[in-house]
């Protein structure tokens, strides 16, 4: 991965998770001892982020080790080089992200696939050969959302104070995802919302009732609100970036270590919203952020399956990575009509 920076003007190294992306930078840097590259991704403070963005359009670093933050939306300059460290786990991601590379008139986009395991390995070469035969997943909409329903007749009401149920019945219906909802399914969210208080009822009108906005504000996202911790540096008062509450609670007291912008940091002391730290020169391991895994959808699982059976070794698997897959195809393998379950004392693997 450094010879393939080295040799290229700028690179993107996009990672699947936050942690991922700590942990390679943190590496790299000890083993190096140079500032080659920056980290970016959505736990990072935004100055810290822009700060990457900008060594990297002026050329003061040669790459950036990033997730998603990085696919969409930025101008991130003169990318000749995408790397893909294991399974992009979805083909519109593969596509997206190599783009990223050679994104001007007359370039081509470029990206390099590198895979720490054999498992990795089969899961990305299935990707690639679906993006080489042109198949995308699907898009896939929601359809018949009653929680959006009750959200959005919650936010009318705050907004109009009252409004005819029928019109608005009307209105919503003519959007697509929820253009087969009944009107007894619509009557039913509406009944739900006034036996449990949110709005008022009289006739065909529906209220306003106190405290609508903040229980819109608190219900419109279907994530799981989780209370993050600031991390500041207490030698420039700086916002690195913030830690899941999960992690703080298990792992981070005064005294401990982590890594965060690929550097390690020491925890002096801990405060109700925020973990205050200073640099430290020393081995640590990256955090823990939650709702990190990317889904695989199941052409990808199909392709795996197909692969194993017919023992497919695609010619652009380059180098040593073919001999391993070679090797792999000698043991039984698990298929989509077939699973091998071994055990060893008190563990039981599928």
């Amino acid at each position: 991965m450094h010879d393939l920076v080295e040799s290229h003007t700028g690179t993107l190294i996009f990672v699947n998770t936050r942690s991922v992306a700590e942990d390679i930078a943190f590496r790299m840097s000890l083993y190096y001892r140079e500032a080659l590259l920056k980290v970016h991704h959505g736990s990072l403070s935004r100055d810290v982020r822009e700060e990457a963005e900008s060594l990297f359009k002026a050329g003061k670093v040669k790459g950036l080790i990033c997730t998603s933050s990085l696919e969409l939306g930025i101008d991130i300059g003169s990318a000749d080089l995408v790397i893909q460290f294991n399974s992009p786990r979805q083909i519109n991601k593969l596509i997206q992200r190599t783009g990223r590379s050679g994104h001007w008139i007359k370039k081509k986009s470029k990206g390099i696939i590198i895979c720490s395991d054999i498992i990795e390995l089969e899961e990305a070469m299935a990707i690639v050969g679906q993006v080489y035969d042109k198949r995308l997943e699907p898009v896939i909409i929601r359809k018949g959302s009653l929680a959006t329903v009750a959200n959005q007749i919650i936010l009318e009401t705050h907004r109009k104070k009252s409004f005819d149920s029928d019109i608005f019945y009307d209105a919503i219906i003519r959007s697509y995802p929820l253009n087969n909802m009944t009107r007894e399914e619509y009557d039913e969210v509406v009944k739900f919302l006034e036996e449990t208080r949110k709005i008022r009822v009289e006739g065909k009108t529906l209220w306003r009732r106190s405290g609508t906005l903040d229980y819109f504000i608190t219900n419109i996202s279907m994530i799981p609100s989780e209370k993050n911790y600031r991390v500041i540096d207490i030698i420039n008062r700086k916002f690195v970036g913030t830690l899941d509450e999960r992690y703080v609670l298990n792992e981070v007291e005064p005294g401990s270590y982590f890594v965060i912008r690929g550097a390690t940091w020491r925890t002096v002391r801990v405060e109700e919203d925020k973990i205050l730290v200073e640099p430290f020169q020393t081995a640590a391991l990256a955090p823990k952020w939650t709702g990190e895994d990317i889904p695989v959808m199941q052409d990808v699982v199909n392709r795996v399956s197909e692969n194993r059976e017919k023992k497919v070794v695609e010619d652009y698997v380059s180098g040593k990575s073919r001999d391993i897959l070679s090797e792999w195809y000698k043991n039984d393998s698990g298929t989509i009509d077939r699973f091998i379950i071994e055990s060893q004392g008190s563990e039981i693997v599928i």
